[in-house]
């Protein structure tokens, strides 16, 4: 991703005789592969649309599969073996119960999402 970015950035000052950042930012990636730190992302990529006000339920946005494992046969498997993990992910230290959302039975707290990512 770096070099795409980099490469663009230097294509596009050089045809508008420009210096800078592209971007606004210097690039940064960080490895995310096992953990509660990819459930975290997972989550976070899941609840977006959400939190943006796109959907009413987070399965109903079309840019991501939630909704494709939710319906489809994948739902047994993918729901018991990943999302069933977000249930203690996303408890506030403050809230005994997750605040529910619609479609996903209390899976994710909206408030314990906000301070994990």
């Amino acid at each position: 991703m770096r070099e795409i970015k980099v490469g663009f950035a230097r294509f596009y000052n050089r045809r508008h005789n420009r210096r800078g950042y592209f971007w606004g930012d210097r690039f940064k990636s960080v490895i995310v592969d096992k953990g509660e730190t990819l459930v975290n992302c997972l989550a976070y990529i899941d609840l977006n649309p959400l939190r943006a006000g796109l959907v009413d339920r987070p399965e109903d946005y079309r840019w991501n599969s939630l909704g494709y494992h939710l319906q489809t046969q994948n739902k047994d498997q993918f729901v018991s073996e990943n999302y069933q993990r977000f249930k203690h992910l996303f408890y506030s230290k403050h809230e005994k119960k997750p605040k529910p959302i619609k479609g996903l039975d209390g899976m994710y707290s909206l408030k314990r999402l906000s301070e994990v990512i």
